[in-house]
C-alpha cells in the first residue's frame, strides 16, 4: 500500500488555515494469514537498516527519529524499537515505538517505514554537563546539534549529542516478533485533508476495509516530513469503532504545534491492521 501524501505550504507558517484535499491511491493486497516463521529476534543491519536518522531536542525532551528500511527478503512482523541515551554506560534516557507509535505492523521487502521515539528520563539523578570528547573511539558515532541530521545507516549506530544538556549518546536497536511472506491487510486511506492553524494541525478522513472481514483493531498515523526527507514527527489515531468489510470509519489526528513545533512541507497518511 503506498501512503496518501498531503502538502503543506511552508510559507503560511501555521498562520493562515491550509486545507489540502487529495484522492488517495492504494495497491489493494490480498489478506492472508501471518504465518510466523521465527522466534522473536534482533535483527541485523543487512535485514533492516535505519536511514535518515533524525535527533530533535523540544522544551528539554530529545525526540529521535527516521526511516526503517527492510532489506529482508520477507516481511517483517511487528518491529520494534529501543532506544537508549546513555554516558559513560549509565543510562538516562530510555524510549520506544512501534506499531501502537506508527511503525507499521507488516513491512514488505524493500518497503519503508517512518518511525518517531521520545525519551524518558529513567532517573531523577541529571548528571552535570560536560565538553564533549574530541575524538570518539568507536567509527559508528556521530556527534550532531540540536537539528543536525545523523549520517548514519547503521541500526545499533551510537550518536553524540551537546544541545543545552549532557552530551548523551543514543542507541537505537531494532527487534522484530516474527518475519512472514504475507502481505498485510488492505487497508487504506480515503478522502484525506489536512488543515493547519496557529495552534495545530488536524488530520482527517476515513479508514476503507478492503479486506473480506472485520478488523477490529487498527492504527492510522500521519508522518510529517521536510522536503530532503527528514522525518519530522509520526503521530497515530484509532479509527472509529469496529470495521467491516468494504465500509469506511473516520478518523482525526490532531497535532498541537505549540508544544510540538514542526514545520512539515509534507505528509503522509497510512493505515494498518495490528496483529499478533
Amino acid at each position: 500500500m503506498k501512503p496518501d501524501r498531503l502538502s503543506l505550504n511552508r510559507s503560511t507558517r501555521f498562520v493562515l488555515c491550509l486545507v489540502i484535499c487529495v484522492a488517495i491511491s492504494f495497491s489493494v493486497c490480498s489478506a492472508g494469514c501471518l504465518n510466523k516463521e521465527s522466534a522473536p529476534t534482533t535483527v541485523t543491519s543487512d535485514q533492516l537498516q535505519i536511514i535518515n536518522r533524525y535527533y530533535f531536542d523540544y522544551n528539554g525532551t530529545s525526540f529521535l527519529t527516521g526511516t526503517i528500511l527492510n532489506k529482508a527478503t520477507t516481511s517483517l512482523i511487528n518491529t520494534n524499537l529501543q532506544a537508549e541515551g546513555f554516558i559513560n554506560g549509565t543510562v538516562y534516557e530510555r524510549g520506544h515505538a512501534g506499531p501502537d507509535s506508527g511503525i507499521k505492523s507488516v513491512i514488505l521487502p524493500n518497503e519503508s517505514a517512518p518511525f518517531m521515539i521520545r525519551m524518558v528520563p529513567v532517573t531523577s539523578r541529571i548528571p552535570a554537563p560536560v565538553p564533549p570528547p574530541k575524538s570518539q573511539s568507536s567509527t559508528n558515532t556521530t556527534s550532531v546539534g540540536k537539528t543536525d541530521r545523523v549520517a548514519s545507516q547503521v541500526s545499533n549506530q551510537t550518536v553524540a549529542t551537546s544541545v543545552q544538556k549532557p552530551p548523551l549518546s543514543y542507541r537505537i536497536v531494532p527487534q522484530v516478533k516474527s518475519v512472514s511472506s504475507a502481505r498485510p491487510y488492505p487497508l487504506s486511506v480515503i478522502n484525506a485533508k489536512a488543515a493547519a492553524y496557529n495552534e495545530a494541525i488536524t488530520v482527517s478522513g476515513e479508514v476503507y476495509n478492503g479486506g473480506s472481514r472485520n478488523v477490529t483493531s487498527s492504527i492510522v498515523a500521519a508522518a510529517f516530513y521536510e522536503n530532503n526527507g527528514t522525518v519530522l514527527g509520526v503521530f497515530t489515531g484509532n479509527p472509529q469503532g469496529d470495521l467491516a468489510p468494504t465500509k469506511t470509519a473516520s478518523f482525526q489526528i490532531d497535532v498541537k504545534t505549540g508544544e510540538f513545533p514542526i514545520k512539515p512541507a509534507r505528509a503522509e497518511v497510512y493505515a494498518y491492521e495490528l496483529v499478533d
